[in-house]
């Protein structure tokens, strides 16, 4: 038999026990929970990056829709602006040329000085390489991509003076030849591969002449030749070859601001003056769309336009289209795959970031998201995988070495 005051210790002993046994139990029983807890939070975390991921693909959501005498505007959420590889070099009033290996070369343009650097965008790394430099620093000048698949870049301004230089670049080698010089030094005039593959350079001015002068580059003899005068001096303005192999000449300016328009016919050499420009504008843009017409958008004339026209050429006349929703110059226009066509940034009274699509079939313009960057006298530029390479340009204080992807829905 136990004594009584064992009895108690057993117990006390018996229920100290109990307890520790209780406070053990409480203890599994909350890390049990605690790791639940943990399974539930990882869980969602998660499900919640799947989501996140899948909304990150480009969205729309349509605002609102308003219609005017003058304006059909369709404002639209979308996420497909994409920030890419920054350029080697800031730069404005360059040239951005797609090559027939998919890559971009960028070259020249103004950054503190006149470049004379050059450089490629590779779309499948997504990276920016310089590539050797052009024997000649210019701005405003001009690159067309020729049927050997060199690049003939023309003209521009050298700091001091405009310049009748050109020069050749080789995409296999990575190389620049200087070849023949043009007749006339130009600056912002225009450059067009015809379908001989020779090139046709318009207008453009030298010192203080207004230029209507216009030559052919031959990439068989490396020579360049006069050609038939346009009617009109001009500069600013913009050459678009049509469908049937003639170049519409439209705009700019000299003493006046311009809306005359002329055809170029390399079968005759010839100049021919066609229908008027509703508008006279400079600094604008012309698309010849997949129908065959030519959309001209904005440009200046006093203050910046926000007019959209179009010009058919089986009858050579012009019809207004509806107005985009900003007013804008040194803005960039590019034909989509989808038909439609791209408007990015520019300038009116500020630098501008807003963006625009065009609707041939329907007449109306669409407001989409803005661009990172606010940017005017820069490039766009229409990739083999349907995006677009935004590049380049200036804001209100300085000048960008930004690049940005369009991606279409």
């Amino acid at each position: 038999m136990y004594s009584s005051q064992s009895l108690d210790t057993l117990i006390s002993k018996d229920n100290q026990k109990r307890k520790w046994w209780q406070s053990y139990r409480l203890v599994i029983i909350g890390i049990s929970f605690i790791l639940l807890a943990l399974s539930i939070i990882t869980t969602l975390a998660l499900l919640l990056k799947c989501v996140v991921l899948v909304s990150i693909k480009p969205q729309t959501t349509i605002i609102s829709t308003t219609i005017t005498s003058s304006i059909t505007t369709t404002i639209l959420n979308q996420q497909n602006w994409i920030i890419t590889d920054r350029m080697t070099n800031g730069r404005n009033f360059h040239t951005a040329t797609l090559l027939n290996n998919e890559k971009v070369l960028v070259t020249g343009g103004l950054s503190s000085s006149p470049l004379n650097g050059a450089e490629l965008y590779d779309p499948s790394r997504d990276i920016w390489t310089t590539t050797s430099s052009m024997n000649f620093s210019r701005y405003h000048h001009t690159a067309t991509l020729l049927e050997n698949e060199k690049v003939l870049i023309t003209g521009g301004n050298d700091g001091h003076n405009s310049i009748n230089t050109t020069e050749l670049y080789d995409p296999t080698t990575e190389s620049w030849l200087t070849v023949s010089n043009m007749n006339n030094e130009r600056i912002d005039h225009t450059a067009s591969l015809l379908n001989n593959g020779k090139v046709l350079v318009t207008g453009g001015k030298s010192g203080n002449d207004y230029l209507n002068t216009a030559e052919l580059y031959d990439p068989l003899t490396n020579n360049w030749i006069l050609t038939n005068s346009m009617k009109n001096a001009r500069v600013e303005h913009t050459a678009t070859l049509l469908k049937n192999g003639k170049i519409l000449v439209t705009g700019g300016h000299n003493i006046q601001v311009l809306n005359s328009v002329e055809l170029y016919d390399p079968f005759k050499g010839s100049w021919t003056i066609t229908g008027k420009m509703i508008n006279a504008r400079y600094s604008h843009t012309a698309s010849l769309l997949i129908d065959g017409k030519v959309l001209v958008t904005g440009g200046l004339n006093q203050n910046a336009l926000n007019s959209a026209e179009l010009y058919d050429p089986f009858t050579e006349n012009w019809t207004s289209t509806t107005n985009m929703n900003s007013t804008r110059w040194y803005s960039t226009a590019s034909l989509l795959n989808n038909g439609k066509v791209l408007i990015t940034g520019g300038s009116n009274n500020e630098i501008l970031n807003t963006v625009e699509l065009y609707d041939p079939s329907k007449q109306t313009w669409t407001i989409i998201n803005n661009m990172t960057n606010a940017r005017y006298s820069h490039t766009a530029t229409l990739l083999n995988n349907g995006n677009v390479l935004v590049m380049g340009g200036r804001n209100s204080s300085m000048v960008l070495d930004t690049a940005e992807l369009y991606s279409p829905l």
